[in-house]
């Protein structure tokens, strides 16, 4: 648990290609999951069709991603966003 004043430190490492998925292509599937996958799961399928909707929506975020999670989260407080 981090104490007021604690500093952190939040990193994403991620491939180039996430940025040319469009997050259209995830309206297969149960649309409220968040976890969806890109595609189908197949034998011997590549890590651009098991990303899921939630991690690319991610790393394409052009917020605060402090307002990003208050909102995955449904966080209503005031220091949510």
């Amino acid at each position: 648990m981090r104490h007021e004043g604690d500093k952190g430190l939040f990193i994403i490492f991620y491939e180039p290609w996430v940025l040319s998925i469009s997050l259209d292509d995830f309206a297969n599937g149960d649309t409220m999951d968040p976890d969806r996958p890109h595609a189908d799961h197949k034998p011997n399928c590549q890590a651009q069709d098991r990303t899921s909707y939630s991690s690319t929506k991610l790393i394409q975020c052009k917020t605060c991603l402090r307002y990003f999670f208050s909102l995955y989260l449904d966080d209503k407080s005031p220091n949510g966003a």
